[in-house]
């Protein structure tokens, strides 16, 4: 069970983190270096790849203001303090757009096959 001090500390230590992060520091090393997320400390924090409306509830009040290379202040979550920070890694933004022109691509081959389905099916009739 966590006591009022130790929440604080939690605050703090993200604080200070914060502030390095502010003064330069590279998001990805603190994260691997200072992390307790271990599913995310290897990957330097990274979460995931999410649309704006998809932010995890933890993250999207933090995130909606943020814009890309930007750090928010540290967030409570059920976690305990997290820092969140927009992906500005050119290599993500192009496979951000490469994703989504997939699913586009897909969305439309899907909708021709069923055109196609749907006449074949009342030829046979």
């Amino acid at each position: 069970q966590l006591d009022e001090s130790d929440v604080e500390a939690a605050q703090k230590r993200a604080l200070d983190i914060y502030q390095r992060l502010q003064k330069g520091e590279d998001f990805l090393e603190l994260a691997r270096e200072l992390s307790e997320f271990e599913q995310t400390a290897s990957r330097g924090g990274y979460i995931g790849v999410f649309k704006k409306g998809e932010i995890p509830p933890d993250f999207a009040e933090a995130g909606s203001t943020l814009k890309p290379g930007q750090v928010s202040l540290p967030t409570k979550t059920d976690r305990g303090w997290d820092l969140v920070k927009v992906n500005d890694d050119p290599n993500s933004l192009e496979e951000i757009l490469r994703e989504e022109k997939l699913q586009k691509l897909f969305r439309e081959v899907l909708a021709e096959t069923r055109e196609k389905l749907f006449v074949d099916i009342r030829m046979e009739n």
